[in-house]
């Protein structure tokens, strides 16, 4: 999904666990999304207000560290997340220039 998307993995992973901050896509970045799901830009903007992060625990940890992860995943920006991401820079570009 990652490559058809032209996002790297890390950044499909913090979609899916809730990682990245909705309100930072664009009304374009919305419409990529959306036409490559083949729905219409509200009922993508749906599913995503919808979704919640997913919040894990690893039983080898410690208590400290369980209890930060247990928060959920830390918001990040599209923008930010793109940036940081091992993404070839004409993908960052396709996307930060949206």
């Amino acid at each position: 999904m990652a490559k058809g998307l032209r996002l790297s993995v890390d950044v499909w992973n913090k979609f899916e666990s809730g990682a990245i901050e909705l309100v930072s896509l664009s009304q374009r970045h919305l419409e990529r999304l959306a036409v490559y799901f083949q729905i219409s830009i509200e009922q993508f903007s749906t599913m995503l207000e919808g979704s919640q992060p997913t919040v894990s625990f690893n039983r080898r940890q410690t208590r400290e560290a369980a209890r930060n992860e247990q928060q959920g995943p830390q918001k990040q920006s599209f923008a930010d997340a793109v940036a940081r991401s091992a993404m070839s820079q004409e993908d960052q570009h396709f996307w930060l220039d949206a």
